[in-house]
């Protein structure tokens, strides 16, 4: 799959989130930010990141202390949590589209009486295709609406389920199953005596998914990206997203600080 080119730019949430900063300053925001889109992820070294916008290290340094707490650092990678968000969301919205307007076309050329296609049609829920493969939606919603018509009723979601991507993408799992966000609370909790929130998993989840599910490691079946990650989140350590020490002094915990980051780039 090639790489998504581009991604939105808020121009209220960048105004907010820029307002103090200088022009200069602004100007090697902008080039982190689309680093970290092409690349998906900054390298946690200064030289490097000054080299990356063409600035001496000197130069750089005095303008990371500006910018630097507008990244968070996870395995010696930065990320701008505005932009993770951003760019999951024109993900989530490009496949949502291309799902709808598949099953607009295959629904037209359905034979059957127009009282089949309205039924067809109040089955259909986009959100049961989502993680396909563009390349095999099409083949997977023909499948679906034979099952229908067949059936006289829904599909059998052996339809789907079988149409798993085994080299998948971020965009492919959304949310994290409860279930799966309680085991790492446990595993944190029996394995480093430290009590984690299911807000702080979500946040290991989203850093997980950008560096691993990149269309390129192969996984038999989703259980074994959900094992993964649970094995992953063993070599992580939870302070790196601010929990209990806030660079900004707050005292608030990682989920307020990241949920603030959010907003505003």
């Amino acid at each position: 799959m090639a790489k998504d080119p581009a991604f939105l730019l808020y121009s209220k949430d960048w105004l907010q989130g820029t307002a103090k900063l200088f022009p200069a300053e602004k100007g090697v925001f902008i080039d982190l930010l689309a680093h970290q889109h092409q690349d998906g992820f900054l390298p946690a070294n200064k030289k490097r990141l000054a080299k990356m916008v063409g600035l001496s290290e000197a130069e750089f340094n005095e303008i990371w202390e500006i910018l630097k707490d507008k990244f968070f650092e996870e395995n010696g990678n930065l990320y701008n949590e505005k932009l993770i968000s951003v760019m999951t969301d024109r993900g989530d919205h490009g496949e949502m589209r291309a799902i709808i307007g598949t099953f607009g076309v295959l629904s037209k050329s359905l034979v059957c009486s127009p009282e089949d296609k309205q039924r067809i049609s109040s089955l259909f829920n986009y959100e049961r295709f989502l993680g396909i493969e563009r390349a095999k939606l099409s083949k997977t919603i023909s499948k679906w609406l034979s099952k229908c018509l067949a059936n006289d009723g829904d599909a059998n979601e052996d339809v789907i389920e079988d149409e798993f991507n085994n080299k998948p993408f971020a965009k492919d799992f959304k949310e994290l199953p409860e279930i799966k966000n309680g085991s790492v609370v446990e595993l944190f909790k029996i394995t480093k005596q430290t009590d984690i929130t299911p807000e702080q998993v979500n946040g290991l989840w989203n850093v997980f998914k950008i560096q691993n599910l990149n269309g390129k490691k192969y996984y038999p079946d989703e259980d074994a990206v959900y094992s993964h990650f649970i094995n992953w989140s063993k070599l992580q350590k939870i302070e790196k997203y601010g929990t209990g020490n806030s660079k900004s002094g707050s005292g608030n915990n990682a989920s307020t600080a990241r949920g603030a980051a959010n907003r505003d780039y």
